[in-house]
């Protein structure tokens, strides 16, 4: 019976016999190795394997597959075992309220939560709430190249410039070299006093813009005009230039009336009323030229409600002019022109110039005239 419960217990443990002599069995007693020995021996691996049992609450098929690269057997367990630095009864110990199997405990370590960090290789560590530092690391919201060319540029008026440290060094040096000259203190050049007066003296106090209250008249002294407008000035004496603008003796409209009509005049339209079959030699339109003036026609009008000869008059030094003026049968003309109708021969002042026709004008027959007149 001890055989066959010693040989179960065999057939449920894969172990070689070869590794029973790791379980520290005795050595036999005689050295022939008899049926009682045997036994002895047999016996002696149950008590062992059951005192195992007994203190592991797990079955050996599941340490067995404890594991996928390589099948556990009671001498992996053993090998396992052995390195551990505490018994199996311990790690079963811990706890009071339920016992623990290794995985409880496997559960336990996983869900501590709280670490308390006091070394980092070897140096202890001060005490500090980290929170606050490690948040300000959204604060680098930029590459150190994106920085690194902002702080390399800057816009001034719309101009964008570019300047390293260097760059930056080298202007710094340049200012450093001008103020080096300034070998007293600003104090022995000007007093508190002198710098207050100053500051009274602006109209700008209290304003963004710098002012000046003058109190007496501008100097007199020599100027040098450079620039008009940004734009400097040629090196001349305007003296003569501007003596030129005496010559500027007529206004601009004048000399309008002279481009158009030839002299300085404006032409206006003398008009007269309608006369009803006129007598031959009837002044259909009459001006009579101002004292001191001369009389000028650039133009003259005609209607007629028939055929009839019409003529211009005026005088000239004394002497009578006409101009004929044809209608071949009724109807209206109009004449004018920037040359005066007589040009060269102006009507005395005193005088008239007329528009008369040739021959009398029939029963209710209507008859018009003006004259475009103009005089200097």
């Amino acid at each position: 019976m001890m055989v066959r419960r010693g040989e179960r217990i065999i057939e449920g443990v894969d172990v070689q016999i070869s590794k029973i002599e790791q379980l520290l069995t005795p050595s036999p007693t005689v050295s022939d190795k008899d049926s009682a020995d045997l036994c002895q021996k047999i016996r002696y691996l149950i008590d062992k394997t059951e005192a195992l049992l007994a203190q592991a609450d797990i079955k050996l098929s599941a340490l067995k597959a404890v594991g996928t690269e390589t099948p556990r057997t009671l001498s992996n367990i053993y090998d396992q075992i052995a390195q551990a630095d505490i018994k199996l009864s311990a790690l079963k110990a811990v706890g009071t309220e339920t016992p623990r199997t290794l995985s409880n405990i496997y559960d336990q370590i996983a869900a501590v939560q709280p670490r308390n960090l006091t070394q980092i290789s070897g140096t202890a560590l001060t005490g500090r709430d980290w929170s606050g530092d490690l948040a300000k690391l959204q604060n680098l919201d930029l590459t150190l190249s994106a920085l690194r060319d902002a702080l390399r540029k800057s816009t001034i008026d719309t101009t964008v410039y570019e300047k390293t440290l260097a760059d930056v060094w080298y202007y710094l040096t340049l200012i450093k070299a001008k103020t080096d000259n300034l070998d007293v203190l600003l104090s022995t050049r000007a007093t508190e006093s002198t710098l207050t007066s100053i500051k009274n003296a602006l109209a700008s106090v209290a304003t963004d813009k710098l002012r000046v209250s003058p109190v007496d008249a501008l100097p007199e002294s020599p100027f040098n005009l450079s620039k008009v407008g940004g734009t400097a000035l040629t090196g001349r004496d305007w003296s003569g230039d501007l003596a030129k603008l005496q010559n500027l003796d007529l206004a601009l409209s004048v000399l309008a009336g002279v481009q158009r009509w030839g002299r300085n005049v404006s032409p206006t339209w003398v008009h007269a009323a309608e006369v009803t079959a006129p007598a031959a030699g009837t002044a259909l339109v009459s001006k009579t030229v101002s004292t001191g003036k001369s009389g000028y026609i650039y133009g003259f009008f005609i209607s007629s409600g028939e055929a009839n000869d019409f003529k211009v008059n005026w005088t000239s030094g004394a002497a009578a002019y006409s101009k004929r003026i044809v209608l071949g049968g009724k109807g209206t003309v109009q004449y004018a022109d920037f040359i005066a109708f007589n040009e060269g021969l102006p009507a005395d002042a005193g005088t008239s110039v007329t528009i008369t026709n040739v021959n009398a004008g029939s029963t209710g027959i209507v008859y018009q005239a003006a004259i475009l007149y103009a005089e200097v």
